[in-house]
């Protein structure tokens, strides 16, 4: 009975971790910032504090005009 519930707990453990990992997969994220490259799978955006490199896909939904940095 014992091993039954410790199978049953880590089968819950699990599956609320990857429900956490989907929910975050789909959340959104804006950063502001020059952006620096723009492609067909990243876009890298410099801010004030670090970086950001943020990978494209068919479900990137983007928001206004993606122009790079002028030099």
């Amino acid at each position: 009975m014992r091993n039954m519930k410790s199978v049953l707990g880590l089968a819950a453990a699990i599956s609320l971790a990857l429900a956490a990992v989907a929910l975050a997969a789909d959340a959104k994220f804006r950063a502001d910032g020059t952006i620096q490259r723009v492609s067909g799978t990243m876009v890298l955006v410099r801010t004030s504090a670090q970086d950001i490199e943020i990978s494209r896909d068919a479900k990137t939904k983007i928001t206004g005009e993606l122009r790079g940095a002028r030099r």
